[in-house]
């Protein structure tokens, strides 16, 4: 399957491999160049995802920039993770099976970008991570696949919970999901 992966952060790298490792090719991606953080010394640091991409020569497209006549022709699916950026109707429909996202909860619970945080403020014992086809409204299409997960422990951290997140995804919901969700007829 030719994938667009849309994207930053570890997440976005790890959604990245994913498609690689089970046999798809990705066409681009769409993610910021650089990440939020930096070096000790102040230096700029390239985003995970983007760094990912052009190591494997995968073309990158600026997050802010995608629009519909930027998705390479061709493309089976856009694959949305950890994505801030709206992905029109308009460019959702450019893939021919047109586009899911992971988000880090149990939709409906936690839409939008503070997921993470809300879960740990909350002191939930359980979340999880879901697979959702995209629409126009933010985390609210159909769910293709959810899998919950133990949130609770010691020391738990924002960036604790983010790589336990990362890592779950890549082994549990993403593999689970990807092939199959592309292969649902979303017209039934």
């Amino acid at each position: 399957m030719r994938i667009l992966v849309s994207g930053q952060k570890e997440v976005g790298r790890a959604v990245f491999e994913l498609c690689r490792k089970e046999g798809h090719e990705v066409v681009a991606v769409s993610a910021p160049a650089w990440a939020s953080s930096r070096t000790t010394a102040g230096d700029r640091l390239p985003d995970r995802l983007s760094f990912a991409a052009e190591m494997d020569g995968v073309e990158r497209i600026p997050a802010d920039s995608l629009r519909a006549e930027l998705v390479p022709k061709g493309t089976d699916l856009i694959v949305a993770a950890h994505s801030h950026a709206f992905i029109s109707r308009k460019t959702r429909n450019r893939a021919f099976w047109d586009a899911i996202g992971f988000h880090p909860s149990l939709l409906p619970l936690h839409r939008g970008r503070d997921a993470v945080r809300w879960t740990l403020h909350l002191k939930e014992p359980v979340t999880g991570a879901s697979v959702y086809w995209l629409t126009d409204t933010v985390d609210g299409g159909l769910r293709s696949q959810r899998r919950p997960m133990h949130s609770s422990g010691p020391e738990i951290r924002q960036e604790n919970c983010v790589a336990r997140f990362s890592h779950r995804w890549d082994c549990d919901c993403s593999s689970a999901c990807l092939p199959t969700s592309a292969r649902e007829d979303k017209s039934l």
